[in-house]
């Protein structure tokens, strides 16, 4: 995973509320590994595509310039429901790099954090602002500063987003559940040898 600190790109504004992990990463297409199923293709499938398969015209990822945007701004709830980690994968594969939203899953939120995905809090009303102005000028980018947990916008537009510091340090560094266990590895040795003699048996 790639440590994460300033990141500008492209914003994509979501107005849908309640939008659920089934939503995101429909089930009939969750059966393959990531690096085997073209997971990005299938991020909210069934709002992206009518049922030949056909794009929709007016689903906001599919105009230009919003289908190379880098920054997911959602509305309330998104990313709750059932905890599959391919949600995530639909959408970092997509490309999306951040996702802001006045709030997220909670499960939704801490497997961004372990894929690389920044989950970032902002308060309701200027998010609301900012995805109207995203949506007046197309093409819109955001800076997104996670040292400093700010994001800024079109104009003046200026706001500290929340991430939880545990989620934040990892993403910092670009650490992954692999790279934390590893740096127990001496005292996983330890604990294993005195567990040993302990019970000799196990």
């Amino acid at each position: 995973m790639h440590p994460f600190d300033l990141f500008t790109g492209i914003a994509a504004p979501f107005d849908a509320i309640d939008v659920d992990t089934d939503q995101i990463a429909p089930t009939r297409f969750l059966l393959k590994p990531r690096d085997q199923g073209d997971y990005g293709a299938h991020l909210l499938y069934d709002q992206r595509y009518d049922i030949r398969g056909n794009e929709k015209s007016e689903f906001i990822l599919n105009q230009e310039p919003y289908r190379k945007a880098r920054i997911l701004v959602a509305n309330e709830n998104f990313g709750c429901g059932s905890s599959r980690e391919q949600a995530v994968w639909c959408c970092a594969d997509f490309g999306f790099r951040v996702i802001v939203a006045p709030s997220l899953g909670d499960i939704f939120k801490a497997n961004c954090a372990k894929l690389g995905v920044v989950p970032a809090i902002v308060a309701a009303e200027p998010l609301e602002r900012l995805r109207e102005s995203l949506h007046r000028l197309p093409g819109t980018t955001l800076a997104v500063s996670l040292g400093d947990r700010v994001i800024r916008g079109p104009g003046n537009w200026k706001e500290p987003f929340y991430i939880e510091e545990y989620f934040r340090h990892r993403l910092l560094k670009g650490v992954t559940d692999f790279d934390l266990t590893a740096s127990h590895t001496e005292a996983i040795h330890d604990f294993k040898q005195t567990y040993q003699q302990r019970v000799p048996w196990s």
